[in-house]
């Protein structure tokens, strides 16, 4: 009996965030994502973020809005290897999850015991 070993590709979550974050230039702007989705501790709101750096919440979602528009930008243009693995990690898994879920064939017999529908008078103007 021979078995054969298929190699899926993995990706270290943590080696990707990582090199996300390393996208990002300033201090600030880091502390801000890191906070805010609870990549390293938990969760913050802007309000809490705003205050240990000193800005208003307003102005925390406008510069997350802004990191998040440049992140998405890098990876569109491929600036990070990690992003583009766990896209094919993610594509590849949920396609093989949908494979099993194929519709059966319908019968093609035209006696079908399907009942017919009501037939609905026709209004012409």
């Amino acid at each position: 009996m021979t078995e054969t070993t298929e190699t899926k590709p993995t990706v270290d979550l943590k080696t990707g965030v990582a090199d996300v974050i390393s996208l990002i230039d300033q201090e600030r702007e880091r502390e801000i994502i890191t906070r805010r989705f609870g990549l390293y501790d938990r969760r913050e709101t802007l309000e809490q973020i705003g205050e240990l750096l000193g800005i208003t919440r307003e102005r925390v979602r406008q510069l997350e809005k802004a990191i998040l528009i440049r992140l998405k930008i890098a990876a569109e243009e491929g600036k990070t290897d990690a992003v583009a693995q766990l896209e094919k990690v993610i594509i590849r898994a949920l396609s093989e999850m949908a494979a099993p879920l194929a519709l059966p064939t319908l019968p093609t017999s035209s006696t079908t015991n399907l009942p017919t529908p009501p037939s609905v008078p026709m209004l012409l103007l």
